[in-house]
């Protein structure tokens, strides 16, 4: 038949088919030349076919279902994209070639030789920005993803892939930087104190020494006052170097020296308080007017007893508002007494 009958769709043929096995009638156009096959079927038993795409694979179809293609098992030779053939079965008509190559191609590392799926390597190579032209381009920008032991310049090792070790060790990338624990301790080049650094902060203040944070190891420190206390290294030299002032928290209790009560004071309280130069007052809880105590020595809220001086009337008062007004004067005095009226004999308040 010409190419454009074999495209002709199956019902075509089936029917055709039908027809050559029905034995030829006089009705028909018969030449007389045909005369002898009249009654006889104008075919044999059965119809021989060929595959479009593989004329060499045949089939006899004895019945008129059994023409259809699906019989050819002669492997696709359709070239895909990595240069392998398609090697599916035969599936004519249909362009649909094998998605996946599955062929095995034999790795390009040669530290560890085996044999890798081509779509491994092609989709790699593709994830990797590089559209390779076929497969042999493909193994030249492959990367190997065996894993490796990498030790570093420290001493620690890494797990890493092959082509990364390959890349450090042909210069094209540095060697990781190091997070483990230095085995060796970095000496603060202030105070001398043992610093705990990964290994990269080791080489980075080895190499650049202003770059060293401050010690903030904890120490002793006993100031002026004797107070012992923990603080940063830092901070110590800073107090040394009076570069900033140290503030004790520490509290005491103490005996005011003006009215000799107890109380509860901070460090630097207590030295103002030891800087007093006033006259204490000789009567416990007792505070007169008009007498002279001096400045204060602290803001003491007990309760006292003030003794006006001209009327001697007492009145219950804080401490220090006591030997405020005995300094100051208290104002006239409010107290309501009993008096006799000198016009007429009677008392009156």
């Amino acid at each position: 038949f010409e190419a454009t009958e074999a495209r002709k769709p199956p019902q075509h043929w089936l029917q055709t088919f039908e027809m050559l096995q029905a034995p030829l009638e006089e009705s028909d156009n018969v030449n007389k030349t045909d005369y002898d096959f009249v009654g006889k079927p104008r075919v044999g038993p059965k119809l021989p076919l060929c595959c479009p795409s593989h004329p060499s694979s045949t089939k006899e179809a004895g019945k008129p279902e059994q023409i259809k293609l699906g019989f050819c098992l002669v492997p696709c030779s359709f070239q895909l994209p990595c240069s392998h053939k398609c090697n599916l079965k035969c599936h004519y008509p249909s362009n649909q070639h094998v998605s996946t190559c599955k062929e095995l191609v034999e790795s390009p590392c040669s530290t560890h030789p085996c044999h890798l799926e081509c779509n491994q390597i092609m989709d790699q190579v593709s994830k990797n920005g590089y559209r390779p032209k076929d497969i042999a381009d493909a193994r030249r920008h492959y990367r190997c993803t065996a894993q490796v032991e990498y030790t570093m310049p420290c001493n620690h090792s890494v797990t890493m892939d092959c082509a990364t070790e390959n890349d450090i060790a042909n210069n094209k990338r540095p060697p990781p930087i190091c997070s483990k624990k230095s085995d060796t301790p970095f000496v603060h080049p202030t105070c001398s104190h043992y610093l705990e650094v990964t290994c990269s902060q080791f080489q980075e203040y080895i190499d650049h020494p202003e770059r060293v944070s401050v010690c903030k190891k904890m120490v002793d420190y006993t100031p002026p006052c004797g107070h012992s206390v923990k603080i940063n290294c830092y901070q110590k030299r800073q107090y040394k170097e009076l570069k900033i002032s140290f503030v004790c928290r520490v509290k005491e209790k103490v005996t005011l020296p003006r009215c000799h009560h107890e109380k509860e004071l901070l460090c630097t309280e207590i030295r103002l308080v030891r800087k007093w130069t006033g006259t204490p007052s000789s009567e416990l809880g007792i505070v007169r007017e008009g007498q002279s105590y001096g400045g204060s020595d602290s803001n003491c809220q007990k309760i006292v007893s003030f003794v006006r001086k001209d009327c001697t009337h007492e009145v219950k008062m804080k401490c220090s508002e006591a030997f405020e007004k005995a300094m100051y004067g208290a104002g006239p005095c409010m107290e309501r007494v009993n008096q006799i009226n000198p016009l007429c004999g009677h008392k009156c308040v």
